[in-house]
């Protein structure tokens, strides 16, 4: 029931039956091209429905050219200056269809929550005049990392010292 995860070629991968897909994060000096041959080689073996990918500006090129679409990009995602993606590739059409579907939803909640976040005029709606919102610095990484794994008990693992 649960993914398993494993690095391959210098790649972190979980994978498993519960999602039905493979996701990976992008390492530097990696191969992509021999890590995808692996990673849809594992896809039709254990007959996953999608690969998602997690990549800087350099791999994207490699993934798009591997027929992989960009379904995020995220700013500053690596070290706050480079641009990160999250690329998909179906190996199931009738689960790229449920993720279109999946996509429209999240647009409606989207404009939803665009709407709510217009100013306020009723004061039991505004923030308390005492909250103070200040940067993250490395002495967060602890509680960040801690809260993390509790919210995403599945992936627990991927905040890392060099991503900030």
């Amino acid at each position: 029931m649960f993914e398993t995860i494993e690095n391959i070629d210098g790649a972190l991968v979980y994978h498993g039956n519960m999602h039905k897909r493979i996701f990976f994060s992008e390492a530097e000096n990696i191969n992509l091209d021999h890590l995808l041959l692996k990673i849809k080689d594992l896809a039709k073996k254990k007959n996953y429905e999608k690969i998602l990918g997690k990549a800087s500006e350099k791999g994207v090129k490699v993934l798009k050219s591997k027929g992989f679409v960009v379904e995020a990009k995220i700013p500053g995602l690596y070290r706050g200056t480079i641009d990160g993606y999250f690329l998909a590739e179906y190996t199931k059409q009738e689960r790229l269809a449920h993720d279109e579907k999946t996509k429209k939803t999240i647009s409606t909640v989207k404009t939803i929550a665009e709407a709510a976040n217009k100013p306020q005029t009723d004061p039991h709606l505004q923030t308390p005049s005492n909250l103070k919102i200040r940067s993250l610095t490395d002495s967060d990484l602890k509680n960040l990392e801690n809260l993390h794994q509790k919210a995403y008990k599945y992936h627990p693992h991927q905040i890392k010292v060099h991503f900030l």
